[in-house]
């Protein structure tokens, strides 16, 4: 979980990744990657889970279906980025790299 949350907090840091698409995709599916980590944390230590809750069990998969939206938005995207031969101008980069 710390490093997950390293991982956006450095990304935000370096680059504009809400005006790129593949950042937003790398971003939103690991905040949803976070709330599944975060029910595993919840399970083990508090007896919260799919197992004992129908909500923990919904939460569950409304976080899995948008971590598998989040990958095909990043298909999508780097299909994108490939017809078109280069990056999406405006990522925040200042290499010019769209990650």
């Amino acid at each position: 979980m710390v490093a997950i949350t390293a991982f956006i907090a450095d990304y935000s840091r370096l680059a504009k990744w809400w005006k790129n698409p593949v950042g937003r995709a790398v971003v939103m599916k690991d905040l949803f990657l976070l709330g599944v980590i975060s029910l595993v944390v919840l399970s083990v230590f508090f007896h919260f889970s799919r197992l004992t809750s129908q909500v923990a069990a919904w939460i569950q998969i409304i976080l899995l279906a948008a971590m598998a939206a989040a990958m095909c938005w990043l298909i999508v995207a780097f299909e994108r980025i490939h017809r078109n031969g280069r990056p999406p101008k405006g990522d925040g980069d200042s290499q010019g790299g769209s990650l």
